[in-house]
């Protein structure tokens, strides 16, 4: 079908690490240090996430800047599900302060993957942790966990905070993150942003031709969607694939953590100034929430080309629902997204939120699910895809830092996460890099006043990166998620 109607065609990825186990690959590990050693063995840089991962200071940073930053949200009170007892949490804010009052003076935020990651099974048997984490935005501007919450398969309730016994919080953290792994890997990368741009760019190529205005908008952003849905279903998601090879739920699993995200997807979520809002967690930028300010700049650039190229060729109120081809495209659309909003004939906003949404998804939001992957998920023990048991295996208090590197999966599965997430960064270019310059206008467009529109885009991206970089001279940490010529590749 791609190559006969499109020609959509590109490589995929060679992953090429072998799969074939030696006995001393499925031993554990015996100390962090032994799994520092294997970076060396494996020729593999040490992130440097390996000197700061067991703090709670770079566990709340992860959940501003990491791959999910858009899970964080305002809680105004605790969900029903979270057995807190009152004044358990009380110690662990500042001064004299309540959770009730800090709850109330709106500095209790929340990542809970309850509702998404309930009952998924794993691939060896028992269920994944859906877990809930609250967090508190302190006196001195810093984003702190104070709990981490989840339901055991026989029914029992688990809440550890840093009061307890240092390593069952270290082991509930990584449990939190494996399960973040999980929801970013399925639900996040393979759902909405792999299998939904398929979606559209399926409709795209079946109803509009390829002097549409509007696939001509999407061209550059679309393409390569089939093939990269198609390899996804495939060498990821079939039996023996990437996801039985790399992650604990697995296939099996995965496909439902897919099915479960595709349920809750609501469109009105895919603006990026409506996901803010939603969430309310604009006080966080006093925190380095970086996402916010670095993704308005991206979104306004987006949507002012989207709107200038929509007005250019939808001037009247007929124009919408007199194009035959748009109708049938937003038909076929919402046969598989019923929350997509229809296309009225007296405003164009409708037409210009979609657009938008499937471009921002395209490229942004594609480059925020990979920032600094290499440092967040390279280091094993910050974010383990797969781990050899979920839950404790005995009370809090008698756990030990060999309990926690028990409950790691063995070398043979690490040495393979490295090595994938190495490749993600070395593969990154099989998706058809259209840098600026490398995509010519009249490649793009046809008409020369769209070819204008597109080169005042370029030219507004090419501000956004001088801001994104002058503000990274004076952040601790550079934020890069949004800068042009890192989303470039995933495309402008």
């Amino acid at each position: 079908y791609q190559r006969r109607v499109h020609g959509d065609v590109i490589s995929s990825p060679n992953y090429s690490w072998r799969w074939q186990r030696t006995p001393q690959e499925t031993q554990s590990w015996e100390s962090f240090h032994m799994i520092e050693k294997m970076y060396t063995q494996m020729k593999h840089k040490l992130p440097p996430m390996s000197r700061v991962w067991n703090e709670d200071f770079e566990f709340g940073r992860q959940r501003l800047v990491g791959l999910c930053p858009n899970s964080i949200e305002l809680v105004h009170c605790l969900p029903s599900y979270i057995p807190i007892t009152k004044g358990s949490l009380d110690s662990l804010l500042d001064g004299d302060l309540t959770l009730d009052q800090a709850l109330t003076n709106h500095r209790i935020y929340i990542v809970d993957y309850h509702n998404k990651l309930e009952d998924i099974p794993l691939r060896n048997g028992g269920q994944l942790i859906a877990p809930t984490c609250l967090l508190y935005l302190n006196d001195n501007k810093v984003l702190m966990p104070i709990s981490i919450s989840w339901k055991e398969s026989n029914g029992t309730n688990v809440v550890v905070t840093p009061n307890d016994n240092m390593y069952a919080w270290l082991l509930a953290k990584m449990f939190f993150q494996c399960a973040e792994w999980h929801w970013r890997f399925f639900g996040i990368k393979t759902m909405q942003l792999h299998y939904l741009t398929c979606l559209y760019a399926t409709a795209t190529y079946r109803c509009m031709s390829q002097r549409h205005p509007i696939r001509q908008l999407l061209g550059p952003h679309i393409f390569g969607a089939i093939s990269c849905c198609n390899w996804s279903i495939d060498k990821v998601m079939s039996l023996g694939g990437l996801a039985d090879q790399l992650c604990a739920a697995g296939s099996k699993g995965g496909l439902k953590i897919i099915q479960r995200a595709f349920n809750l997807y609501v469109f009105s979520n895919s603006s990026f100034e409506a996901d803010l809002k939603n969430r309310n967690v604009y006080a966080l930028q006093q925190a380095g929430y970086y996402y916010i300010e670095d993704g308005l700049l991206m979104w306004n650039a987006i949507q002012k080309y989207v709107r200038s190229v929509v007005d250019l060729y939808y001037s009247s109120p007929s124009d919408l629902t007199n194009d035959v081809e748009l109708q049938s495209w937003i038909s076929l659309l919402k046969d598989s997204i019923p929350s997509l909003p229809y296309l009225q004939e007296y405003t164009v906003e409708p037409l210009v939120s979609i657009l938008c949404a499937i471009i921002w998804g395209a490229t942004s939001s594609h480059s925020v699910s990979n920032n600094d992957i290499y440092n967040i998920s390279g280091w094993v023990p910050n974010q383990p895809f797969n781990m050899n048991h979920f839950g404790f295996t005995k009370p809090k208090d008698q756990i030990t830092e060999r309990d926690v590197l028990l409950h790691l999966s063995n070398q043979f599965m690490s040495q393979n996460q490295i090595q994938y997430v190495a490749e993600i960064l070395q593969n990154q270019s099989w998706w058809p890099s259209i840098r600026r310059g490398a995509c010519p206008p009249m490649h793009v467009f046809v008409d020369p006043y769209a070819q204008g529109l597109y080169l005042s885009l370029l030219e507004r991206l090419e501000d956004v990166q001088e801001i994104i970089e002058k503000r990274n001279t004076s952040r601790p940490i550079p934020y890069t998620a949004f800068l042009p010529s890192v989303t470039a590749r995933h495309l402008f």
